[in-house]
């Protein structure tokens, strides 16, 4: 096993948190802009509400996810779950 699920779903909270965070700066500056320029600009600001949005449901998946705990994963049988926590 090359990383623990514990260490595994704290890099892909890193992840994805970040990346959502970024994404939502990122569009919301983009929308002031788009708002600045007016009625010419619809397309892009639908685009960047679109952006916030799918930005912000990324930062709710991953706090839904930690407020619960961190699960454990399912895939494995009982018999099979010593194979997949013990240390190397």
């Amino acid at each position: 096993m090359i990383m623990s699920h514990y260490w595994f779903m704290w890099l892909c909270t890193v992840c994805v948190g970040g990346l959502s965070v970024g994404w939502l700066v990122y569009d919301s500056i983009l929308l002031r802009r788009h708002l600045a320029r007016g009625a010419e600009a619809r397309d892009q600001i639908f685009g960047s509400i679109v952006g916030i949005t799918i930005a912000v449901l990324g930062i709710i998946g991953v706090l839904w996810v930690h407020l619960g705990g961190i699960p454990e994963p399912t895939h494995c049988l009982p018999q099979c779950r010593g194979l997949f926590f013990t240390p190397p």
